[in-house]
């Protein structure tokens, strides 16, 4: 077995100065100049050997370090059991320290005694790190704040028209033991050691995403993680972002509040789960109902907890209405709970009114008995624009379209169709600005 004399050199044939390379050479912790060694016996160091000194023992063994003189090097110490400690000890039998096991410990003399810096176990859940407090070290995770991925990142793709997101390590793989994922979950870090992700197949109108207003239009779509004792890290995705327990989200399919989970045999109401990110995705109309998503960009897949969608499209409706050549069309994001709306109606030469207007179709469910109250701009025949409200009626939900008319009366648009000066002819508008309600 080598030592640290195999290693010093001599004055005036390797180096002028050859005490002081080689006092250099005994106190370097470097990987040949180390000892590994499976201890089936206690040990006693002298000072010739190497600094780094790695131990499994296979009982409780003693480390019996060299005698006191000037030009003792120092020693560091690991423990590499993860059953037996090593008692550390001066050359007349008192004990110094133990280096615990899985940890370790540095061991300097100031030519009177040894000194112990104590040890430092190794991090006690994967994806934890060493960190000082300025007196000592300790283990602790660089997870950061709830719903903050370490070594990971979200992966939608999609192959024969089904949906799969997945969380993959940042070298792209499937999380491992020895390539976890850490995700703090609530107040926990939780460990992804396994392949995770959740598939919804093409043929449903999952959450839904391929009804009349919001098929063949682009959606976001929020990815969750959650946690039980029996299915472990669990993943997810919906197109609300507010949940923060299981029964937050629709076991439907069709639901718009749906969640889209990996594993819920075990499920309970008042699991945790966390908005991770979100992602774009699209579901096509009719039975197929099949999705596709586009290329991904940093605006429209997010590696972190977010609660807003982006300004997205889709088809409002509204009732007693028929479009003929003229044009409709609206956008919407979602906030937290409360849904902003912008609809734009451009009529044609064909375009008619049967009734009173009503908004038929919105990205979302109106809370009952939230008052939808918002401006409604109107232009009729070049005149200056009027303003209108979006009225919401408590007791049957429904959103009226209606003006102000010069009495101060709110009136249904329908009936404006024969009062001064609403005469609807080509490429007048009714508009909807920032209309704003609260999800049911």
């Amino acid at each position: 077995m080598a030592d640290l004399t195999d290693y010093h050199v001599v004055d005036g044939v390797d180096d002028v100065l050859a005490v002081q390379y080689n006092r250099i050479i005994d106190s370097t912790v470097r990987g040949e100049l180390s000892n590994i060694e499976s201890l089936t016996a206690n040990k006693t160091l002298t000072d010739a050997d190497f600094a780094l000194q790695i131990f499994t023992p296979t009982a409780a063994r003693d480390v019996t370090l060299p005698a006191i003189v000037a030009a003792n090097h120092p020693f560091y110490i690991v423990n590499a059991s993860a059953t037996y400690a090593l008692t550390v000890k001066n050359a007349d039998g008192t004990t110094i320290g133990t280096v615990a096991v899985s940890s370790s410990g540095s061991f300097a003399s100031d030519g009177v005694t040894w000194h112990s810096f104590g040890g430092v176990a190794k991090p006690s859940t994967a994806g934890n790190v060493l960190t000082s407090n300025g007196s000592a070290w300790t283990s602790a995770s660089l997870t950061g704040a709830a719903g903050y991925m370490r070594n990971g990142y979200i992966s939608p793709t999609v192959t024969s028209n089904n949906l799969t997101v997945a969380i993959k390590t940042l070298a792209g793989t499937d999380p491992s033991a020895t390539n976890p994922v850490v995700v703090r979950i609530g107040n926990v870090d939780r460990i992804i050691t396994s392949a995770l992700s959740v598939t919804k197949n093409a043929g449903t109108n999952w959450a839904g995403s391929g009804s009349a207003g919001l098929a063949t239009k682009e959606a976001d779509y929020f990815v969750y993680v959650g946690y039980n004792t029996s299915d472990g890290v669990t993943l997810g995705f919906s197109r609300i972002p507010f949940a923060d327990i299981y029964s937050d989200f629709s076991t439907t399919s069709t639901n718009e509040k749906y969640g889209a989970i990996s594993n819920i045999s075990n499920a309970a109401a008042n699991d945790t789960y966390m908005n991770i990110g979100r992602f774009a995705a699209t579901l096509s109309a009719g039975a197929g109902y099949t999705w596709t998503v586009p290329a991904y960009t940093s605006s429209n897949l997010i590696q972190r907890p977010i609660f807003v969608t982006r300004s997205l499209s889709y088809s409002p409706a509204l009732t007693n209405l028929t479009i003929g050549n003229g044009t409709i069309s609206g956008s919407y994001i979602l906030n937290n709970n409360y849904c902003s709306i912008n609809m734009a109606l451009t009529f044609g030469s064909t375009t008619s009114i049967a009734g009173s207007l009503y908004l038929s179709q919105i990205p979302f469910t109106e809370e009952t008995g939230y008052i939808f109250n918002n401006i409604v701009y109107l232009n009729d025949s070049g005149t200056a624009a009027m303003d209108g409200l979006l009225v919401s009626y408590t007791s049957s939900n429904t959103k009226e379209l209606s003006a102000k008319t010069s009495s101060g009366a709110y009136v249904g648009i329908a009936l404006l169709s024969s009062t001064v000066p609403f005469t609807w002819t080509t490429n007048d508008r009714i508009l909807i600005s920032d209309g704003y309600y609260k999800l049911a």
